[in-house]
């Protein structure tokens, strides 16, 4: 269904689908009867894939990225050139340049940038600084975070980083780690 989109261009909307009052441009959007997707209230979505049983919502942006089966990006988040996997999701903040497993929660204002993440199972908490696209060096950092990491509040994740070895790792309120 479309209600009142100022644009939908070159893009495959799904039988059960829901534009409402938002963009969608070069995208696909799949939906199921048991399934469907929402893209509504001022989301803009762009070059984007979205599987079955996504949501985009609240000025929420998705721009060159694929939202892996009931993802959800809201209240301004942002979803720049990654993969969010099933059943995460982002509000307020900003994941780019990213590979985000299932079940990550991402509901603050926060950054990740450059992360590699795909047994998920982690949160990132208000105001975390995991990663970094300033380093003035080129694009040759990351992050490969474990299952379960929970950054915490303001933390400060500097790359390079590697807790796969480390699973469900607790990075506490306020720590700013090294490069390794």
């Amino acid at each position: 269904r479309l209600n009142s989109v100022p644009l939908v261009k070159g893009s495959f909307v799904g039988e059960y689908s829901t534009v409402r009052s938002s963009y969608v441009a070069n995208s696909t959007l799949m939906s199921r009867k048991s399934n469907p997707t929402f893209v509504v209230n001022g989301a803009d979505v762009r070059d984007s894939i979205l599987e079955p049983g996504c949501r985009v919502d609240s000025y929420g942006i998705v721009e060159d990225a694929l939202m892996c089966c009931q993802s959800h990006v809201e209240l301004n988040g942002k979803l720049l050139r990654s993969i969010l996997g099933p059943l995460s999701g982002v509000a307020e903040g900003e994941i780019s340049s990213s590979f985000v497993g299932p079940l990550v929660g991402f509901h603050h204002q926060a950054g990740l940038i450059g992360c590699y993440w795909p047994s998920g199972k982690g949160n990132i908490g208000f105001g975390a600084n995991v990663g970094s696209n300033h380093t003035g060096k080129s694009p040759d950092q990351e992050l490969w975070a474990g299952e379960g990491v929970f950054f915490g509040l303001g933390c400060c994740i500097k790359y390079p980083c590697n807790l796969t070895q480390a699973p469900y790792t607790i990075v506490a309120t306020g720590v700013t780690t090294l490069p390794q």
